[in-house]
């Protein structure tokens, strides 16, 4: 392990608090995974998909405080690094990768959770329309009886009369 405070200690942190970042990703992607396959299915179950947003809200919290963390120190070491650049060379050059790779875990994040939010929106939309024609229906029964009711009740009234 490196000494405190010196540059080659910065960047092991650096390239740790990488090494989590990406560890969240997946773990999200897995998630999101989860949360197509309930999508995806002709019920759709409201409680297991909640949970699995709370997850991932959980885990969006804990990135948010890594790249909190990744910015505060590397402001600590930039200065250091940018002095003597060939010297970390290939530290910089293995985070590099590592970023490039989380760049491409946050895209297919960022596909998969759009794919789901339109077919969330789709069946949203439709559970609407059957709430609509479920309402629809009612009233039209609701006023078809009311209308019986008072057909009907008019008549007894004339034969109760003829009497």
């Amino acid at each position: 392990m490196e000494t405190i405070g010196t540059p080659d200690y910065y960047l092991e942190m650096l390239a740790a608090s990488l090494e989590k970042k990406e560890q969240v990703l997946e773990a999200m992607l897995e998630l999101t995974g989860q949360q197509e396959q309930i999508l995806a299915e002709e019920e759709l179950d409201m409680e297991a998909f909640d949970k699995l947003l709370q997850k991932k809200q959980s885990y969006v919290e804990r990135l948010e405080k890594l790249d909190q963390g990744f910015d505060q120190v590397y402001q600590r070491v930039r200065e250091k690094i940018q002095k003597h650049p060939g010297k970390y060379r290939d530290r910089i050059q293995e985070m590099q990768g590592r970023i490039g790779k989380l760049t491409e875990l946050g895209v297919s994040l960022e596909v998969q959770e759009r794919r789901n939010k339109e077919r969330f929106e789709f069946l949203v939309s439709a559970s609407r329309s059957k709430i609509r024609n479920y309402k629809v229906s009612n009233q039209a029964a609701a006023q078809y009886y009311r209308n019986m009711a008072n057909r009907f009740q008019g008549d007894s009234y004339f034969v109760d009369k003829k009497k």
